[in-house]
Order: structure tokens, then sequence, then C-alpha cells
């Protein structure tokens, strides 16, 4: 792939997909990765491409570390949901992915790596095959709807939710890595309000359009079981004779 991994190299989807995880979604890099989605201006000035490296010189070639564009590549950004840049994931050695917490430097990474820390990341999975064209456009739904709500209501919510210490929707800690998942309690807020509205709507309407109680129980069904029993009821009664009719 790469004439040698004891310098940090580019990554574009292409070269994801034919060396790192393939379209099935097998891991076949043969060893572990560390990939960056870093801020070019930055990369041009040389900052993270030191880190990344010294770090390849360091684990002698090892772990394969890699940077990507956080501009053209959007399938393979947002396979691992990178919506800026500063990120960066580490894959092990049987394909399993973990998100890097906060941004990297020489020592942290180092450390992290080293010590197996990576192995407490809150955020965890099987390295994903690139996303087809299908799944890029829910992705992109999934990103628009998480940005809309941090930028709008998100401010507003997760106080009083903290307060309440309803930690099944919010972190108590929003950088306490070792407990906070990426996007998770954000998508729970998001589909509790969402629910939340649905349930105002429908009692609502309930209250304005629904029929009253004496209605419905007016214009409830019965049931088949119920008017079988009616009529064999009606069949086993005797009918009553009149005083005239003839007795055999």
């Amino acid at each position: 792939m790469w004439k040698t991994d004891k310098v940090s190299t580019f990554i574009s989807e292409e070269n994801y997909t034919k060396h790192v995880v393939d379209a099935s979604g097998k891991f076949i890099l043969g060893k572990p990765m560390f990939i960056y989605w870093p801020k070019w201006s930055a990369m041009n000035n040389w900052l993270p491409a030191y880190s990344l490296n010294t770090l390849a010189r360091h684990f002698e070639g090892n772990i394969a570390f890699r940077y990507a564009d956080v501009f053209t590549d959007e399938k393979l950004r947002m396979t691992y949901e990178i919506y800026k840049y500063g990120k960066a994931f580490y894959i092990d050695e049987e394909g399993k992915a973990y998100i890097y917490p906060g941004m990297i430097s020489t020592e942290g990474v180092k450390d992290w790596i080293e010590n197996r820390k990576y192995r407490m990341s809150p955020f965890q999975f099987a390295a994903p095959a690139v996303i087809s064209d299908y799944r890029l456009k829910w992705a992109d739904i999934k990103k628009e709807v998480r940005w809309w709500y941090a930028d709008n209501l998100r401010d507003h919510i997760e106080p009083t939710l903290r307060k309440i210490g309803f930690t099944y929707i919010v972190d108590m800690d929003p950088l306490d890595w070792d407990n906070v998942k990426l996007n998770q309690k954000t998508d729970r807020q998001i589909i509790f309000l969402v629910s939340f509205i649905l349930w105002i709507v429908e009692y609502i309407y309930d209250l304005t359009c629904g029929a009253s109680p004496a209605e419905k129980k007016a214009a409830a069904p019965k049931s088949f079981l119920k008017k079988k029993a009616t009529a064999d009821s009606a069949a086993k009664t005797p009918t009553k004779k009149a005083r005239g009719d003839k007795i055999e």
C-alpha cells in the first residue's frame, strides 16, 4: 500500500476501501491504524503532521498513521460521523474502532495507545465500510437535525435535565470521556422531544375534534363473539304462547 508506515500519509475513500475495510465490511489492513481528520490550514503549517510523523516513527511502522480530508472525501468522513475537523479514531488489530478524546498530541496519543486506554473509549464499534450514496443521505439528515437541535434547543434543555438528574438522556459531565458516548444522549433528547410534541398534538386533537365518551360508547362496534352470543341467546329463549293457542 505505502512504501513505509514510519511516516504519516494521506488516505482517501478509495484507499480505505482497497486496503483497510473492504466493501463487504471486512477488516483487511492486518495491523492497527490511527486515522485523523485535521484542519487543513493547520496541516499545511505542519502542526498535526509533526505529531503524526513522530508517532509513526515511535511505533516503528507497526501502526499506520493516516490523515483524511474533512472536506472532499465526504463518504469516508460521514462513515465515522465526523462533522468537523479535529476528530480521530484508532482501529486495533482486530478491526475495532475507538474514538480518540480531544485534539491529538504526541504524548497523549502515545500514552492512550500504549497503556490501552482506548479500550475505555465510550464510542467503539467494528470499523465500518465506506457508506453508500443512499446511506450518505440518511447520515446528512441526522447531521442536520443534530446541528439544528444543538444550535437552537440543547442549551435550553440540558441544564434542566441535569438538575433533575435524568442521566438516561443527558450527560452530567459532557467532558467525562469515560462515560460520554458520541451523539447518544443528543439522539435520545431529540426522540423524547419529538415524542412529547406528538403526544401534545394528539391530546389537543382529542380535546377539540374527538367524540364525547357517550358518543364513543354508542358508536363502539360490537364484536363478532358478542353478536353470536346474542343470537344464540335469542334462539334458546322460548316463545311465549298466546292464551288461544292450541296445546298439542
